[in-house]
Order: C-alpha cells, then structure tokens, then sequence
C-alpha cells in the first residue's frame, strides 16, 4: 500500500513490546496518520500501573504521549499454531493522547 498502514488490521509493529504495539495503534486510529515510518518510539515508563509512552513525528518533531492501562485478560488462546497451551492475550484501555 506504498508505505502507508491499513489501520483496520494493523496490531502495531511487531519490533515493539506489546504495550508500546498497543500505544502506537491508538495514536494512528486517533491522528489517523497513515504513512509506515510517521513515528518513532521515544521510551516506555510504568508509572502504578499506567503505562507511559512517547513517540515522535518524523515529519514535524511533534512529541505525542500515549497513556495505557493493561487490563486483566480474561481471553486465552493459542498465539502460535506450535503452542501446546493456551495464553492470554494482552489488552491495553488507552487513557489518553497529549501533544507536549
């Protein structure tokens, strides 16, 4: 799709942590920014429980703060067809999105 993410099957990039995977999806579903290589993933903090990440605009310099929240799985599955047990799966509420 010429570098550009179908955010209606995207999860995030899977170089990331599956927090920070979590984080980048909402900031693309919420800016609705497309292109592959818009972001780069500045750090991750867990604050009590709430998950902090930052990511920077490639394009503008723009620093967005994503919080999360990991919520209690109550979904378990087979994440790979080489798995013998089920594992669950990680959700993440976001909290919210600033502009610093």
């Amino acid at each position: 799709m010429n570098g550009r993410i179908d955010l209606g099957s995207y999860r995030g990039r899977s170089c990331y942590s599956p927090p920070v995977q979590a984080a980048e999806y909402y900031l693309r579903k919420e800016t609705g920014v497309r292109d592959m290589n818009a972001f780069g993933f500045q750090g991750m903090r867990d604050e009590n429980g709430e998950i902090k990440t930052e990511f920077i605009s490639t394009t503008d310099g723009k620093i967005f703060k994503v919080g999360l929240r990991k919520l209690e799985a109550s979904l378990k599955l087979l994440k790979s067809c080489g798995d013998k047990d089920r594992s669950y799966i990680p959700q993440y509420r976001l909290l919210g999105i600033k502009e610093a």
